[in-house]
């Protein structure tokens, strides 16, 4: 019995009792007993190295996720911090003036952007950088519109541009 608990090898078969008194025995037949494995030993140097290695990568590791962690933070950040403009133009009356062109130029760069009021007289939002902006609308019968804008990081700024007439209000075609 000593020597089937302890999975005693014997021509091929194993045998191994699952405990005393439970009758169970278990045998694999016609499997070649398996080669005993040395424990692996290592010098205690070689062991101490061994969990200096084990201690740096863990720490590197850390350092490396720490990094990753901050580099997604300031992405998302920074994208959710866009900076932009968008606005209404509107006449003396409220109406929403629909297909004008507003020019909006970087006064540094001197760079543009033209986009297009819709139907509704709304534009944008135009995703720009931080910095100072020129807003300029030139639409037929109203004076020429314009406005300084100084845009900061993050900011998102909404014009409301009401035009002032400069034909009669019966200008357009006669019926």
């Amino acid at each position: 019995m000593g020597a089937e608990k302890a999975g005693f090898h014997h021509g091929g078969t194993e045998s191994r009792s699952h405990g005393e008194g439970s009758g169970v025995k278990s045998t694999h037949v016609g499997r070649a007993p398996s080669p005993a494995r040395p424990p692996f030993h290592c010098h205690p140097s070689e062991e101490r190295d061994l969990q200096f290695l084990v201690m740096v990568m863990t720490a590197h590791n850390c350092r490396l996720f720490a990094i990753l962690a901050l580099a997604s933070f300031l992405l998302v950040a920074s994208a959710s911090a866009e900076t932009s403009i968008s606005g209404i133009v509107t006449d003396p009356d409220g109406a929403l003036v629909a297909n004008q062109e507003v020019v909006i130029t970087n006064t540094q760069t001197h760079k543009k952007v033209t986009v297009e009021t819709g139907k509704e007289g709304a534009f944008g939002p135009v995703s720009l950088s931080s910095g100072q902006y020129r807003l300029d609308i030139r639409a037929q019968c109203f004076k020429h519109y314009g406005r300084t804008v100084d845009l900061v990081d993050g900011q998102h700024a909404r014009i409301a541009a009401k035009l002032v007439l400069s034909c009669p209000k019966n200008f357009g075609p006669s019926p």
